[in-house]
Formats: C-alpha cells, structure tokens, sequence
C-alpha cells in the first residue's frame, strides 16, 4: 500500500456526469482547481469520472437519455468502474453519491454532506414535498455516509443536522465550508465603469435601467420560498412604485406564475433563465440586493456570491444562513412579511445603511476561498490516514 511509503494515493469522486446539478459541478470546479496546490509531493491525486451514457440510450429523447443515464451512472455503472481502484483515501464530493462507498473501503472514504433536507421532509422539521422515490434513496444515502470515516458539512447547521435528526456522532463530522471564485467582485473586470455595466447589462436583457431591481437567484426547489419573494415584492411596490424582480435561474412553478398574476406583478418580474458566468457575476453588480429568504439551506452559496460582488442582501435567518450571513441586521424570518419589506426597504433607500450593508459583505466574504476549502480537507486526508 502507498501509504507505508512516501506517497500517499488520493482519489476523488465526483459526480456521475450526466447528474443536473450546477451546483455540485460548480463545487467540483472551484475545489479541484486549487486542491492540487496545496498536495504537494506527498500525494498522487486521481479525479475519476464517469458517464452513465451507453449506446443503447442514444434511441432515446435526450431528456430521457440524460435521466436514464444519471440513474444508470450513480447505481450501476460508476460502482463498477471504481470497484478496483485502490487508494489511501477517496472524496466522495456530494453526498446524493454517497452510496460509491459500497464500492470502495469505507475507513478510508470521506464524503462531503451539503444538507440533509429530505430527511428532515420526513421527520416534519421542513414542509417541502419530495417525492417518495427520493426520501428511499436518500435513507440510502444516509446510511451509506454512516459508514464512511468522516463526514465534510460545509456548515455548523449541516453538522448540527446530522448529529441530531440523523443520530451521527460529532467525533465523524468536520466542517469544511465551501469556497468562493476570486471573480465575484464589486468591480467590473477591464477597467469598466459600474454605470457602463449596468448600462450594458440592462440592454442585452431588454431591462428598463432606471428601474429599481430585487435579484432572486433561485433553483426548482420549493425551499426556496418564492411564493413570500413574491409578495415581498408586491409590499415594496406601495412604498417604490418602480421596484421590480429579477429573477436568475430556473422558472417559476406553475403556482408561483398564478400568485405573479393574483398580486397585479407581470410588468414587474423579470426571468433571465439561465445566465452565462460573466452575466452571473454582472447580475450581482446590477442589482439593488439580493432577496434569499429560503426556508433551508446547507450553505446558500447566491449569499456569499452577492455580498462579494457588493450587493446587499436580505436572507431568511433559518438554517445556515445566519453563519454565512454574520449580521442579524440583514436576515430575518422568512415567514415575516412586513419585516422583510422594511428591511429591503432600508436596504435600498437608506444610503448610510447600505454602504453599511456592502462593507460588511464584502468582509465576510473574503473569509471563504478554495484554498481554505482545500487545506481544510487535506488536513482531514492527513487525519484519516493516520
């Protein structure tokens, strides 16, 4: 084995390639990127991949194709490929793949855990639906991270949620919180103005730039609490008749378009869809702040996003969310209405408090990169290993 020798073998896992999740390929991205520099000569680093796509699928719809090949990938194919390859450690980077620990030795397998929201489904703590199929797999998921040496939760809440609705012992879970690009930043990159971006923005995106504008950046998920986004938005407007929502990410639900109609919004909600890297980061700048008010988070990655980019920002004080946010003074409940339109309210009118606001952001901030993510984690490497 390479660990009674000099070097020692580190094989990561990440997801099968066809799973649909920006997210995790995001986390993917930024960590494997900077984790190289820290490993030295001490480590030889493998990344496997694998694609759940076989030729007999190509008859298929490419929707179908890219959920059969998900499924096929995640339970059948990725185990099989990595049953014989051996190491001294192996990460496990998202626990919806946590089950690969049946295929490898668990006393050398770390798995990082993002939030644990479908048990606490089951357990009545959140009230979001999920659909039956999803609460068996991820009772499997659970069980398989029971088995693996140690458990990476990007956040105290994702620990504390293990520990007390999962029954985990606090000595197999250690915190590692997610990093952050270095290009989320409160300037425009080339040398150009705020105002020139915000211009530049506003007319490829067919948006009126005197508008005052709410960012929402949101994925297809019902914790993410729209439905009160919407009515927020519909408070502010008594007080900023030419505030306006601008939402970045996956449509609306069907209900969600009905409350846009009920509350006389559909001059002012504005959906982007799904938006490249550098209009991601230019949405940040674009916008007067950031509404996040989930009912639950593992992290809430759009906060962090925002507050480096020098937006202000209001998120639910629920969860993880305070940890990332730091300051009570820009979270509140999400259920509170009339909380949320005040604060957004200040937020936006209130100069003295939103400079506040950006400063303390951009503080926070820059607590959060991949290099700590990727200290953090070989440092935990270290630990199993020995």
């Amino acid at each position: 084995m390479s660990s009674r020798a000099s070097v020692s073998k580190l094989v990561i896992l990440p997801n099968v390639d066809e799973f649909p999740s920006v997210s995790m390929s995001r986390f993917r991205k930024g960590f494997l990127e900077r984790l190289p520099h820290h490993l030295g000569a001490h480590w030889n680093l493998d990344v496997l991949q694998c694609s759940g796509v076989e030729p007999w699928m190509t008859c298929l719809p490419n929707a179908s194709q890219q959920r059969l090949a998900s499924i096929y990938g995640r339970w059948i194919k990725y185990p099989r490929a990595i049953r014989n390859v051996d190491a001294d450690i192996y990460h496990i980077l998202d626990h919806s793949h946590a089950t690969l620990v049946g295929a490898v030795d668990p006393d050398r397998t770390v798995v990082t855990c993002f939030d644990i929201i479908p048990l606490l489904f089951m357990k009545g703590i959140v009230d979001v639906p999920y659909k039956p199929w999803v609460l068996r797999s991820f009772l499997k998921r659970i069980e398989a991270m029971r088995s693996c040496a140690r458990v990476l939760c990007v956040s105290q809440s994702t620990r504390n949620d293990l520990i007390t609705h999962a029954g985990f012992s606090p000595e197999q879970i250690s915190i590692v919180p997610i990093g952050l690009e270095s290009d989320f930043q409160a300037l425009p990159p080339s040398g150009l103005s705020l105002e020139d971006e915000h211009l530049d923005f506003a007319a490829r995106h067919r948006l009126d730039p005197n508008r005052v504008y709410i960012l929402q950046v949101g994925t297809r998920n019902r914790y993410k609490n729209t439905p009160v986004v919407l009515e927020v938005l519909a408070g502010l407007k008594m007080a900023i008749p030419n505030v306006a929502l601008l939402r970045v990410g996956a449509d609306f639900f069907d209900d969600e378009k009905d409350i846009v109609n009920a509350l006389g919004l559909r001059g002012d909600v504005f959906h982007l869809g799904r938006v490249s890297e550098a209009d991601l980061r230019a949405v940040y700048r674009f916008a007067k702040a950031l509404h996040f008010p989930s009912l639950y988070e593992g992290f809430g990655w759009p906060v962090l996003e925002a507050m480096a980019s020098g937006c202000p920002i209001l998120a639910s004080d629920r969860a993880s969310l305070p940890e990332v946010v730091g300051n009570p003074d820009f979270t509140a409940s999400p259920d509170e209405i009339s909380t949320q339109v005040e604060k957004l309210h200040r937020l936006i009118m209130d100069s003295t408090h939103r400079e506040a606001a950006v400063r303390h952001g951009l503080n926070r901030a820059s607590h959060f990169s991949w290099d700590a993510t990727a200290h953090a984690c070989l440092s935990i490497y270290r630990d199993v290993l020995h």
